[in-house]
């Protein structure tokens, strides 16, 4: 009897379709504006997380999954103390905007392929094609968020082992 009255209804709600596009739009247009902004100012960091990633994807995308498991555990087992709660979510912010700069060096490659005649338009495009092309890709289930995964995770790389775009990525070489 206890069973019976106490059952949980564990159907979640579908998510409103306005709100899930206009975060989508408001996404695009924050990453788009900021890789126009960014292929003003730093070209040259772009272009180098650009090439990482077009040059090396397996290096990227390994560095990027290292990267991302040990930093995830680390934000978690700093938050559970009092005191580097605060570090914590500087830390997890740092990582949002690493994996933003990602995926702007993503678009910037893309970008860089497009026939417009503005190379600032032309990243901003091709910053909002990815970001619109990987929401696509990620509704398709498994084989959309392993895609979705290798792209964010690469970028993540990409700017990592570039140093955030500051030099380029040169392999050691094999003896």
């Amino acid at each position: 009897d206890t069973a019976r009255r106490s059952s949980v209804d564990l159907a979640t709600p579908p998510r409103a379709p306005v709100r899930s596009v206009v975060l989508l739009a408001v996404t695009t247009a924050a990453l788009a504006l900021a890789g126009a902004r960014l292929r003003r100012t730093r070209r040259r960091n772009l272009d180098n997380v650009a090439g990482a990633v077009a040059r090396h994807p397996v290096v990227t995308l390994t560095v990027g999954l290292l990267l991302v498991l040990t930093a995830l555990s680390l934000f978690v087992f700093m938050a559970f103390t009092l005191v580097l709660i605060p570090v914590s979510v500087l830390g997890l912010t740092a990582g949002i905007a690493v994996t933003a700069l990602g995926i702007i060096g993503w678009g910037h490659g893309v970008g860089r392929r497009l026939p417009l005649q503005q190379p600032r338009a032309a990243t901003a495009v091709g910053a909002a094609a990815v970001t619109i092309a990987l929401q696509l890709v990620g509704a398709v289930p498994l084989v959309g968020d392993v895609v979705v995964g290798f792209v964010v995770l690469s970028g993540i790389g990409a700017v990592a082992i570039t140093y955030v775009g500051f030099t380029a990525f040169q392999p050691a070489p094999l003896p």
